[in-house]
């Protein structure tokens, strides 16, 4: 995995470098990619348990809204309710390059 994470890490160093792209682009492209991905097979819900109060995060949050997208601030801690009601999930919490201690997800209030 450490030679993926490597590699990734590079291929971003040099879209910064060689071509210019923010943070901010590489971001967008990178969960609209994954949007369409998932949109043409499943009806997203959104867990979003922490609200960040950043233009880009409200931003983010009132599309989600406007394409009536549910938006949940806690997910199920029992395991029959989530199988039950999601087939698929993503965590897309953090991007490749994340560093630190992993909670465990109960503190998290994900399950």
């Amino acid at each position: 995995m450490d030679r993926i994470n490597t590699e990734a890490q590079n291929i971003d160093q040099e879209l910064f470098t060689e071509y210019a792209f923010s943070v901010d682009q590489l971001m967008e492209l990178a969960g609209y990619s994954c949007a369409v991905a998932i949109a043409k097979g499943y009806k997203p819900t959104i867990f979003y348990p922490k609200r960040p109060s950043k233009p880009l995060f409200d931003a983010l949050y009132q599309q989600c809204e406007g394409m009536d997208m549910p938006v949940l601030s806690f997910f199920p801690s029992e395991a029959h309710l989530i199988t039950d009601s999601y087939n698929f999930i993503v965590d897309a919490l953090f991007g490749f390059s994340f560093k630190g201690v992993q909670q465990d997800a109960q503190e998290d209030g994900a399950a």
